[in-house]
């Protein structure tokens, strides 16, 4: 049980100081901040959550112990214990996990925990996340636990939101505003990074050019926003038919490119025939307009005269535009 007299200081390990000071990304950071966190304060369950992005829910990056909400998971900011706290920037205390009624708690409750503890993140006046403990001893948390866990999250809200900003700008820096896939910088550094696997060790790969046909009527006849929305769903059902080892990016405006690492040319027009069938079933609907559209591809894979990932690409955009002279709609291979 926790004692009765409120504590005015606080101790933490050296080796968890240290370890903190010497973290150098936001994994690192949080998995240090996760496995110390249970050798500071009882817990058989830490967590940490921070802000999904997309103002409705909460997501949990990293954790020790008990898997009641796993890792990724997506928690509603509404209708849980987390999201209360995160929203309203105070420490919460659950005594009796088995009587509450929210999503998370209920979750926790179903594997073996009796109560839990939730501190938010706050950097100045903004909330990012929450730190999060639990266990099956029922009141094992009073004044003293919750002081020391806000405590020990205003002290690592500084290191984790200098990393958090800086992942985020990353990302910014790395990805296409509108769609969210890759931008043509980061694409063609992971070509350039291919191409000289592959002139050291031949390890091929396919590159594929798309580009949207006739979209300018799209924009035309249907509005600016309407091509935008077309574009972010182009995208999505493109990122469906994909590999999780391939690379899709946007090149600018309606032109995309994928990067297939080890792909054999078999593989290579697999996957064009794949995208093309998918987009050919694809129909956009858009404030009461509904249209759809094809596209043409241009496939290619390294060759001895290329030099740099730049030669590639100009190949692929080659034959990108013998399929549009071609009429459209189909796939080249140079």
């Amino acid at each position: 049980m926790p004692s009765e007299r409120t504590i005015t200081t606080i101790t933490l390990p050296v080796a968890f100081v240290s370890q903190l000071t010497l973290a150098e990304d936001i994994a690192s950071t949080l998995n240090c901040i996760a496995h110390w966190l249970p050798k500071i304060i009882p817990a058989e369950r830490a967590s940490i959550c921070l802000d999904a992005g997309d103002e409705e829910n909460l997501e949990i990056y990293v954790l020790s112990g008990n898997e009641a909400i796993p890792v990724d998971t997506k928690v509603p900011i509404k209708n849980s214990m987390v999201g209360r706290v995160f929203s309203q920037k105070k420490i919460e205390i659950a005594l009796a996990l088995e009587e509450m009624t929210e999503n998370d708690c209920q979750m926790l409750s179903a594997n073996g925990l009796k109560t839990c503890m939730d501190a938010p993140l706050n950097k100045g006046s903004s909330c990012f996340g929450t730190i999060n403990i639990a266990h099956s001893q029922k009141d094992i948390y009073g004044e003293n636990e919750a002081i020391l866990l806000q405590c020990l999250a205003n002290w690592v809200a500084n290191h984790l939101f200098t990393h958090y900003q800086l992942d985020i700008q990353k990302t910014l820096a790395a990805t296409d505003s509108l769609t969210g896939v890759y931008n043509r910088r980061t694409a063609f550094n992971t070509g350039q990074r291919l191409m000289e696997q592959w002139q050291s060790s031949q390890k091929d790969f396919a590159l594929l050019v798309m580009d949207i046909d006739h979209f300018k009527e799209v924009n035309d006849q249907h509005g600016h926003d309407a091509g935008d929305h077309a574009l972010c769903e182009f995208t999505r059902i493109i990122n469906t038919a994909v590999r999780d080892s391939d690379e899709f990016a946007r090149v600018g405006g309606e032109e995309f490119m994928v990067i297939m690492n080890g792909a054999d040319h078999a593989a290579s027009n697999d996957m064009a025939k794949r995208l093309q069938n998918a987009i050919s079933t694809l129909e956009i609907n858009y404030k009461q307009q509904s249209f759809s559209f094809t596209m043409s591809i241009g496939i290619t894979h390294p060759k001895n005269e290329d030099k740099h990932f730049d030669d590639v690409f100009c190949r692929a955009d080659k034959a990108l535009y013998q399929s549009k002279n071609a009429g459209r709609n189909c796939a080249t291979t140079l």
